[in-house]
């Protein structure tokens, strides 16, 4: 896998892959800037790997034309940033009706990616691997009860009330005062 992080342009990413692309990747992530739907119509119908859009969008028409224009074959919808885990359904729902792959997108490990944890286990269009952030501190995790742990390449979704998560409200409080 590799992720252009939305850096090229359509001539770069293209150029870059030329280079690459030996390496047989798994899939070619936001090449160029997420929101150039253009450039990913042309990706995703002339390089030979599949192409991944989705984690930085937060719009669910922008997900559609991405989706119904061919400009993906993998979309990463983030519960976070795209208007929580109804508007990451709904993105799974298309990618189900048009044959591509959902692959939710989070990279804190806090109460966020507890949250893409049960949508990734409770959403039949999910692929099957997810991006963890491997971060030694991790400002948003220190929130919660304890951290979620990998174990053979397994995170176990949190059981209990809500997100099955505790939430340190008495840390939050304290940084919010200090930020004041």
């Amino acid at each position: 896998m590799i992720d252009g992080n939305s850096s090229y342009t359509y001539i770069q990413a293209v150029q870059l892959y030329e280079k690459i692309k030996d390496y047989n990747l798994y899939h070619y992530e936001e090449p160029c800037p997420y929101y150039d739907i253009e450039a990913y119509v042309k990706l995703a119908s002339t390089l030979p790997v599949p192409i991944h859009v989705g984690e930085q969008d937060w719009n669910l028409f922008t997900f559609r034309d991405f989706i119904a224009r061919g400009a993906c074959h993998m979309y990463a919808a983030d519960p976070i940033k795209c208007g929580g885990l109804s508007n990451a359904k709904r993105a799974a729902a298309l990618c189900r009706a048009f044959g591509i792959q959902y692959i939710p997108h989070n990279t804190t490990r806090g109460i966020g990616f507890a949250a893409a944890l049960h949508l990734a286990a409770s959403t039949p269009e999910f692929s099957g691997y997810y991006e963890y952030s491997i971060e030694k501190s991790n400002l948003r995790e220190q929130f919660i009860d304890h951290t979620l742990q990998v174990s053979d390449g397994y995170i176990q979704v949190p059981d209990g009330i809500g997100l099955g998560i505790e939430i340190d409200v008495e840390k939050m409080e304290k940084l919010l005062q200090v930020t004041r």
